[in-house]
């Protein structure tokens, strides 16, 4: 930390001393050089910029792929999770060992693709679903952990509700009730912060 401390100011006293020397220089040419000289920072500049903004979307293309294979694994356990709840049945060991199995290569694959928000947040649900506080509160950050995952992978979710992201996998009688306790855990989460 210190280091890079030290060399950000380095760099910006050489900066400074590049520049005072570029102002004299610049002032000192005729008004057809400062153009042509502004005319080529300003590409040099541009180039630049697009350089970076290009290699950027060009890694978020690559991960892409691989987040959206992560993330499926996500779903597919929860679903199968909620699907087992609601059949009130646990599973034999056979099936409990294999969704331990595949709950571990989604944590490999969130911990390679997963975006640092996606992976809080699924911890978040984990902690909320080990120490089983309340169904509300484990479906709460399941809803978010899913908010978080559509956000990474692209879309704007502003307009929907709290709590209606959850409600397409939930009966149609509880769906209030849903929305009523993301309201509370919302709320309880606020007064926490």
């Amino acid at each position: 930390m210190f280091k890079k401390l030290i060399l950000f100011f380095v760099l910006i006293l050489i900066t400074c001393l590049v520049g005072y020397w570029a102002k004299d220089l610049f002032f000192s040419l005729s008004s057809a050089h400062r153009a042509t000289m502004i005319t080529i920072l300003g590409s040099i500049i541009a180039v630049c910029f697009t350089h970076s903004f290009t290699k950027s979307r060009e890694i978020q293309s690559r991960h892409f792929g691989k987040k959206t294979e992560a993330y499926e694994t996500i779903f597919e356990i929860v679903f199968d999770q909620l699907q087992k709840a609601k059949m009130h049945s646990g599973g034999t060991k056979k099936d409990q060992a294999k969704q331990l199995l595949s709950i571990i290569e989604a944590k490999k694959k969130i911990m390679i693709w997963g975006s640092p928000k996606v992976i809080q947040r699924f911890n978040e649900m984990e902690t909320a679903s080990i120490l089983q506080d309340s169904k509300n509160a484990s479906f709460y950050c399941f809803g978010k952990l899913f908010e978080e995952i559509r956000r990474d992978l692209g879309h704007n979710d502003t307009s929907l509700k709290d709590g209606e992201l959850m409600s397409l996998i939930i009966l149609p009688e509880d769906k209030d009730k849903v929305k009523e306790q993301f309201r509370i855990q919302k709320d309880k989460r606020q007064l926490q912060a």
